[in-house]
């Protein structure tokens, strides 16, 4: 019975686990419990009563699951693949922590929404009041404020605002267990655009990429004609790259490459 592959012993072992529970057999699989069931197939499983924190389930698919009375963190199946039946799960807020931190704030002027009452979870358990996270991150109090109920906020203000979080979260000596850090990893921001008398609009990742990809582009175009210029001074507005883009549709249909 020991004439097997050692490379699939893991695999092996999650075969004949009798358990049921997720998180119990990716502890087995020995990798990162948070990431395991990305993309992976799960539909027409029962997963009911199950204790489901501390997992995320982005690109998965949960197509007719029974999924009644589980357990889970708010933001982990965004991005999934679920019936109507179990749409309720799912909820607006597409981005993560690491999203908003590796954000260039000063290419693009982007606002978010941060999920209400996330910062108030993650300062609890430190017995630190607003006031005092306030001056740990050095976020004014009225943005906190704002930001603490989901109103709209600018970039930079979520960017201090998680940079902080994060440090009190895996700050070693705190010894935050894995679900905890599992909690402050899903998703928990909605990116905006608009302002300035239009409306605020959420955006899909495909369109935030779309939007980083169009800067990456007019910086090109700026350093063919001034190549004494590698940077562009200043950042764009999602209208400017929308402007970007329906030019760069014209001159295709014009028949001049324009590939992008």
């Amino acid at each position: 019975m020991n004439d097997y592959d050692p490379r699939f012993s893991k695999t092996i072992e999650i075969l004949v686990s009798k358990s049921g529970s997720l998180k119990a057999l990716a502890k087995i699989s020995g990798r990162d419990p948070f990431s395991f069931y990305r993309s992976a197939d799960l539909s027409n499983l029962d997963l009911s009563q199950q204790d489901l924190t501390g997992l995320n389930f982005e690109g998965a698919d949960l197509r007719f699951c029974n999924l009644a009375d589980i357990r889970y963190d708010s933001g982990a199946f965004n991005g999934c693949i679920v019936d109507d039946a179990n749409s309720h799960i799912k909820d607006q807020y597409e981005f993560y922590a690491s999203d908003v931190e590796k954000f260039k704030t000063e290419e693009i002027l982007l606002h978010c929404r941060v999920r209400p009452n996330i910062i108030d979870q993650f300062i609890e358990p430190f017995d630190m009041t607003l006031r005092e996270f306030s001056k740990f991150s050095e976020v004014g109090l009225n943005s906190l404020r704002k930001a603490r109920v989901g109103s709209v906020v600018a970039m930079e203000t979520a960017k201090r605002i998680f940079l902080s979080l994060r440090r009190m979260v895996y700050d070693p000596n705190q010894g935050l267990n894995e679900d905890w850090c599992g909690k402050f990893e899903q998703p928990h921001v909605d990116f905006l655009v608009g302002g300035n008398n239009a409306p605020w609009a959420s955006i899909t990742r495909e369109r935030f990429n779309r939007l980083i990809l169009l800067r990456q582009i007019r910086r090109e175009l700026v350093r063919e004609r001034r190549p004494d210029q590698p940077e562009l001074p200043y950042r764009d507005t999602p209208e400017t790259l929308a402007f970007v883009e329906e030019s760069l549709l014209s001159l295709r249909e014009l028949g001049v490459d324009a590939t992008y």
